[in-house]
């Protein structure tokens, strides 16, 4: 895959400006005692942690914040103009002072230290024409050892008018000493009525919105993508390979081993399928028939029903840590093959 040419840049190819009204409302509530304090206080957190799970929008309101901040006629203390010049900067992400480091400016699947030697060379140099000069390093995760250690020291003494907003699903994931620097806050997922307004506001089909909104488990963008035709053509093959796993599942596990986001989905259908079974939450409720099926073969060929819950906890317990070794060097095709052959025994 040919890599760009800069690993250092103030925008990338997706647009997050405006935030999504729903989207909005929903993280300001958790986002605005912050803000408050700052304005308050007339000091702002030089490093900044948003946490919270994959797809609920920590982008975006680091995108929003640094809006706000830029802004120069606030309307209200806690709201951007969205009027001004540097309102419109931000909105067409024509911004200066702005810098964003992802793995996705280098098309590699990590954050590595020579995107982080341009930022370094920058040191004594302030904001050109805003308040401030902001730096989001976006998953964060994603940083090399080499990378976390290069830009511990920048957090640890912050350049003056320099702030940091660094985004994870996991901060767990991060260095501690990088997390102790670090102003925390955890946004919290969507619930699925919110969900559910935002697919509707991308034109969903109605027939997937409420199955995509569930499965979502409160992320928005997993929703969106849930509802793609591709997506859901994958999850018709899984509950097609559920019900004649011996024929079809090789040729799923061939399909998920060449792009590994299938498996992801995989890993999120088996989750959603083992809680039905254990909790009878019915959140597949368009493949009810099918996972009763599912069910019934298990109790037949476990035994008895505490069989069957102590088959589907340690499943669930296998899926919980293949999603952690998904992100390590692992030999993707045989986790895969461990996740999806269970289902086979069942058949």
């Amino acid at each position: 895959m040919t890599k760009k040419n800069s690993t250092l840049t103030t925008n990338e190819e997706k647009k997050v400006l405006p935030v999504s009204p729903i989207v909005l409302d929903h993280h300001i509530k958790t986002l605005a005692p912050l803000l408050q304090r700052w304005v308050d206080s007339g000091k702002i957190s030089q490093v900044n942690l948003l946490t919270g799970q994959k797809g609920i929008g920590k982008r975006a309101m680091v995108h929003y914040i640094a809006q706000w901040l830029f802004c120069s006629e606030k309307e209200n203390l806690l709201s951007p103009c969205q009027k001004c010049s540097h309102c419109l900067k931000a909105q067409n992400q024509s911004w200066v002072d702005f810098i964003e480091i992802s793995s996705s400016q280098t098309n590699e699947e990590n954050l590595k230290i020579e995107q982080f030697r341009n930022l370094k060379e920058t040191l004594g140099f302030g904001a050109f024409e805003s308040p401030f000069k902001i730096i989001h390093i976006h998953n964060a995760e994603q940083l090399t050892t080499q990378a976390a250690n290069s830009i511990l020291k920048l957090l640890e003494e912050p350049p003056p008018g320099w702030l940091f907003f660094i985004t994870t699903h996991d901060a767990t994931l991060l260095l501690t000493t990088i997390v102790s620097r670090c102003q925390v806050v955890r946004l919290k997922p969507f619930s699925v009525t919110q969900i559910e307004k935002i697919l509707e506001a991308h034109n969903t089909p109605k027939d997937r919105l409420p199955v995509a909104a569930k499965l979502a488990q409160g992320s928005y963008e997993k929703a969106i993508k849930l509802c793609s035709q591709e997506y859901w053509e994958i999850r018709n093959k899984f509950f097609k390979s559920l019900e004649n796993p011996q024929n079809e599942m090789n040729l799923l596990i061939d399909q998920c081993a060449k792009t590994p986001v299938f498996f992801e989905l995989i890993l999120d259908l088996s989750e959603n399928i083992v809680e039905d079974i254990i909790t009878g939450s019915n959140i597949n409720y368009d493949y009810k028939n099918t996972i009763l099926k599912l069910s019934k073969n298990a109790e037949y060929k476990l035994g008895s029903l505490d069989a069957v819950q102590r088959f589907f906890l340690e499943l669930g317990e296998r899926i919980f840590k293949a999603r952690h070794e998904l992100e390590t060097p692992v030999n993707k095709k045989l986790l895969i093959q461990e996740v999806l052959i269970p289902w086979v025994q069942l058949a």
